[in-house]
Order: structure tokens, then sequence, then C-alpha cells
């Protein structure tokens, strides 16, 4: 679609300027967008827009197009497409939160709360406003401002899930694990309970220093996957459940089947598994083929040698992470090539 703005200029009386936008179908039936610099070159700055009706189509043509270059991943253009639909009309909602979701996406947070306040001015009482506003002041850090905000959005709608799930991050954030509790399960009596839900209560029980609940929790989580199909972030919340509930030889072995099934490798079980493994083998020394605590699959132990680490073939040997083993064992390390071709292709 392309749009033809003409500009009319009265020569007699007052001076008015009237905009009248005509939509011209292509042969082919593709669209063009237009970008709002393109607006702002055809209209000018200082010229006069059209009655309400004409404003009003004009501003929601160009948030159409906002969307489409949202679409598309042109940031950008986006934003500004939606700064000029603000522009022309500003009593559109809609368009203060597209152009903060825009803002968001970039991370410019500070943006998209200046974008919010400036929506609030045209509808205090607007619910997605207020819950997007706390969204923002919570992601720079500003709790307590984000609070004040879902106070006046629950006075509105108490049934609002959404933002008693915010209340609780925020309590949980800041430490007030009983509110935080009593504010996730207010969203849960809501709506059906989602895996962030659950999740977040999790973490809540582990800072109360109540594991079974956790570990209760984390069934439900378990539940929600076919078996063998669990995040890892699930595996590490019940590794972290029956580690506080002190089995920890369960904790391992649940992380080792995760390693094992080819699970999605995060780096936190790996970890997660690798001091587990070292935990229970500094409390117990168990002989080798006792049981599965005597193999960790991030480090192959090196017997200490005169000079560590040098002087030995590595080739057919897998190199430990040094971080994990005393300063007595270092990790091997490939030799240099002997020719000196062979370092200078090194060097290279």
């Amino acid at each position: 679609m392309r749009w033809l703005a003409v500009v009319c200029r009265q020569t007699t009386g007052n001076a008015a300027l009237v905009l009248s936008l005509g939509l011209l179908a292509s042969s082919n039936g593709c669209s063009t967008l237009f970008s709002s610099a393109a607006w702002k070159s055809t209209v000018g700055q200082n010229l006069m827009w059209g009655n309400r009706e004409e404003r009003i189509s004009a501003s929601r043509q160009i948030s159409r197009n906002g969307s489409e270059w949202a679409g598309r991943g042109a940031a950008s253009q986006a934003i500004e497409s939606f700064q000029e639909a603000i522009r022309i009309w500003p009593s559109d909602i809609r368009n203060y939160l597209e152009l903060a979701n825009q803002y968001t996406g970039q991370s410019e947070h500070a943006a998209a709360t200046t974008t919010l306040r400036q929506g609030l001015k045209y509808d205090q009482n607007n619910v997605d406003l207020r819950l997007r506003l706390a969204h923002s002041l919570s992601a720079q850090g500003f709790g307590d401002a984000a609070l004040e905000q879902l106070e006046q959005v629950l006075r509105t709608d108490r049934q609002l899930a959404a933002a008693w799930l915010l209340r609780a991050k925020i309590h949980h954030a800041q430490g007030r694990y009983d509110e935080a509790l009593a504010d996730a399960y207010q969203a849960e009596s809501r709506q059906p309970a989602s895996e962030e839900l659950l999740e977040l209560l999790c973490q809540i029980y582990f800072c109360q220093g109540r594991p079974n609940r956790a570990w209760s929790i984390v069934q439900r989580l378990n539940a929600i996957y076919p078996n063998g199909q669990r995040p890892s972030r699930v595996v590490v919340l019940e590794a972290e459940a029956l580690y506080q509930m002190n089995r920890k030889r369960d904790a391992i072995q649940t992380l080792q089947q995760w390693y094992h099934a080819g699970g999605d490798q995060d780096p936190k079980c790996c970890v997660m598994l690798a001091q587990l493994h070292q935990e229970i083998t500094a409390e117990t020394t168990p002989t080798a083929g006792e049981g599965p605590f005597d193999w960790n699959p991030l480090a192959t132990r090196i017997a200490t040698t005169e000079h560590p680490g040098w002087g030995q073939g590595s080739d057919d040997q897998q190199t430990p992470l040094a971080t994990l083993y005393p300063m007595t064992e270092r990790p091997k390390f490939r030799p240099l090539a002997r020719d000196q071709v062979g370092r200078w292709e090194l060097l290279r």
C-alpha cells in the first residue's frame, strides 16, 4: 500500500492546511512501508493537520507500519513509526505500549519508563500501562517505585495474576520472603500455575530453608515435561532440593543421569555436578568402581609428577580443569613443536 499525501493551502481567509490521504493499490498487490522520515518530509514539521478523523486515520496507518517493522525485526524503524504516530495523535494508548515494548527489547528501560509515564497522562487508570511501567521500573532496580505502581494496578483489578506475580518477584529480590510467598500463591489462585511461578516458588522455599516444600514444587515441574525432556534449570532445582535435604548422593545421581542422557549441557549443571562430586569425594573417598561418585564429567585426576604438567605426552589424555584441583596438580599442556617452522606456524 502506498499513501499519497496532498496538502492544499487556502489563499483567502484564515490560512489553513488540509491533509487528505488516498490509498493507492499497486498492480501486483505488494505493500510498501512508509518510514516516519517519509511522513515528516511529506507533511513537514510545521504543518497543521486536518480534522480529528484524518489525524486518527494517519496515526493508525503509521502505527500499523510500525507493527510491520517490528515483525520484521527492524527496531529502529518501528520506534520511529510509533513516535510519529504518537506525535500525530497522542491519545492512542496502544502506541505508547508498542513503543515501550520496542525500547524494552533494546534494553532501554529508562526510555520505556518515560514513554509509559507520558501515556499515563492520557489515561491514569490504564492497567496495562501501569503494569508495564512496574516491569520497567523493576528492571532498573527501582523495586519500591514498581510496588507503588502495582498497588494502583491491584486497586483497579485485584484479579490480575500478572501483577501478583511481579509483586512476588520484587519481594523475593528484596528479601521479603513471606510477602513473596503470599503474593505467589495469590497469583496461582487466579490462573493456572506457570513454569515461571513454580520456579519462583522453589527459589522462595530455598531462601526460607524449606527444601521439602521446594521438592514438592519440583515434582509439579517434572509433571509438565515428558520423560527425558526436562530443561536443565529444572534439573538444577531438583538437585538443589535434594542437596539441601542432605541427600547429596541422590543429587549427584540426578545430575549424572541428566548428563548421560545427553541433556542441553548447561554449564551450570556441569559445574554443580563437579562441585557435588568434589564435596562427596572429600567427605568419603570411595574405591574405584564402588559407585557413581568416583566419576567426574569435567576432569580426570592426574598423578603428581616432579614437574607437573610438563614433559608428558598429553595427546591421549584429557586436560582437567585446574580450578577444581589443588595447586600440586597442574593441567597438562600440549608441548610446542620442536622444529622452527612449526613454532612459527603456532604464532600466526
